[in-house]
C-alpha cells in the first residue's frame, strides 16, 4: 500500500498501485484556484502542499502551480502583452491549455514506472486538475525530454482526435492516476464553457475521485462541474465494499461528491454560513 507523506510524519492511506506494477515514488500536483498565489490568506491548495513532506524527492515530489490569471508562460508573447494576457485569462480561463500542458510536463519529466500519480484542485484549478487526468487517459504521458511534442498530444486531446490512439501508441506511454482530489469544480467560465474538453464530466479511469461542493453557492459562474456516470454505468446505488477488477480489468472508480455549507470562496449567502468555505 503506498501513502501520501504529510510533514509531520503522519500518513494518509491512498489508492494502490495497479496490481504487477512495483511500488514507486508518489507525485503530487496541485491546481490552485482563479488569482490565487501564496499570500496571507491561503487556498486549502496552498495548506494541503504545506502538509506534504518534500524532503525526500525518491519517495515524494510535489508540484504546485498558481491560479489562472496569475502567469503566462514565458516567451509566448511580447512582454507589452503580458499583463493584458492575465486580466484576459484571469475573466475567461483563456490561457487554460498552458496550465493542463504544464503539469503534464511535469509528470513526463518526472514519472517511470510505479510511480502514483495524485491531483488536487480548486476552482478553476479542480478544472485543471481533472482536465490533466483526461489528457493522460486520452493520449498517455509522453516519454521524458519530450517538450516540443506537448503542444501536439495536448491538441490532439483537446480536439478527441480521432487519431488519439496511434499518437498514443506511437509516442506516448499508458499511466495510471491514482488519486483525484477537488474543492468547487466550476462548469464555466465567463462567457465560456468549459465542458468541450474530453474526459472531465465522468473521469471513470483513475482509482479514487473525491469532490468537495459548496451547498450555499448561488452565482452561475460557480456552478459545480459534477462527476456524471456514463448511462452504462447507471445502476443501483452499491452497498459492497469496493472491489478491484478480475481478469486484468481495472477497478470501478470510487467516487465520493458531498456537499458543505458554505460557498465558493467564504461568499455565502447565509450570514450564519459567511465563514464556511472551501477556498481556505
Amino acid at each position: 500500500m503506498s501513502n501520501i507523506v504529510v510533514s509531520n510524519g503522519s500518513t494518509s492511506n491512498k489508492c494502490p498501485v495497479p496490481n504487477g506494477q512495483p511500488e514507486g515514488r508518489r507525485l503530487i500536483l496541485c491546481f490552485d484556484g482563479t488569482s490565487n498565489i501564496f499570500d496571507k490568506a491561503n487556498t486549502n491548495v496552498v495548506k494541503l502542499v504545506s502538509y506534504l513532506d518534500k524532503t525526500d524527492l525518491n519517495k515524494q515530489q510535489v508540484y504546485y502551480q498558481t491560479g489562472i490569471g496569475t502567469y503566462i508562460p514565458p516567451g509566448t508573447m511580447m512582454p507589452f502583452m503580458v499583463k493584458s494576457a492575465k486580466l484576459l485569462d484571469d475573466a475567461i480561463a483563456w490561457d487554460i491549455d498552458n496550465h493542463i500542458m504544464g503539469g503534464y510536463s511535469f509528470l513526463m519529466q518526472n514519472y517511470v514506472p510505479g510511480d502514483s500519480i495524485s491531483i488536487f484542485g480548486f476552482s478553476r484549478g479542480a478544472y485543471t486538475a481533472r482536465a490533466l487526468a483526461g489528457m493522460l487517459h486520452k493520449v498517455g504521458l509522453l516519454s521524458r525530454s519530450n517538450e516540443e511534442q506537448v503542444p501536439f498530444a495536448y491538441s490532439m486531446y483537446a480536439s478527441n482526435s480521432e487519431m488519439c490512439d496511434e499518437f498514443k501508441a506511437t509516442f506516448c506511454n499508458h499511466v495510471w492516476v491514482d488519486f483525484v482530489g477537488v474543492w468547487d469544480t466550476v462548469s464555466s467560465v465567463g462567457v465560456f464553457s468549459l465542458t468541450d474538453l474530453p474526459f472531465v464530466d465522468s473521469p471513470d479511469f483513475i482509482g479514487v475521485f473525491r469532490h468537495a461542493v459548496s451547498l450555499d453557492e448561488r452565482r452561475c459562474k460557480f456552478k459545480a462541474n459534477l462527476y456524471h456516470l456514463s448511462p452504462e454505468e447507471r445502476t443501483e446505488p452499491q452497498v459492497q465494499p469496493r472491489r478491484r477488477g478480475t481478469h486484468g480489468s481495472k477497478p470501478p472508480t470510487d467516487v465520493l461528491e458531498v456537499w458543505f455549507a458554505g460557498g465558493h470562496g467564504g461568499k455565502a449567502l447565509l450570514p450564519s454560513t459567511s465563514q464556511l468555505r472551501l477556498m481556505r
